[in-house]
């Protein structure tokens, strides 16, 4: 289960970044996660708010912002949203493609009470 290690990460940066900002109660962390990490957001949610216990993030919300992956045909040149992680482009059906998002896993945003 790899939410673990990305819940502590989360919950790493969330407290580098509040106290670094004068700290503050954390009320919700809003992450981005492109589809290609293959998160499962409930598993996640489990996993930070274990990550979080006996630390100012505990009780915080989490809340997943999945992105879809997008690309770029190398071919035609035409970007596409990749489907059911089939990389052909739908335009030319050409093979050669590059991945332009759906990679991402970041903090979006903090909010404090």
């Amino acid at each position: 289960m790899h939410e673990l290690g990305i819940a502590q990460s989360i919950v790493d940066i969330v407290l580098r970044t509040v106290m670094q900002n004068g700290g503050g109660k954390i009320a919700t962390v809003r992450i981005q996660a492109g589809e290609m990490r293959s998160i499962i957001a409930d598993q996640l949610t489990f996993c930070f708010a274990f990550a979080a216990k006996d630390t100012p993030v505990e009780g915080a919300r989490l809340e997943v912002e999945v992105l879809p992956i997008e690309a770029l045909c190398e071919d035609c040149r035409q970007e596409f949203r990749v489907r059911g992680f089939r990389f052909q482009c739908p335009e030319c059906r050409g093979a050669s493609v590059r991945v332009l998002r759906g990679q991402e896993l970041r903090v979006k945003e903090i909010e404090l009470q």
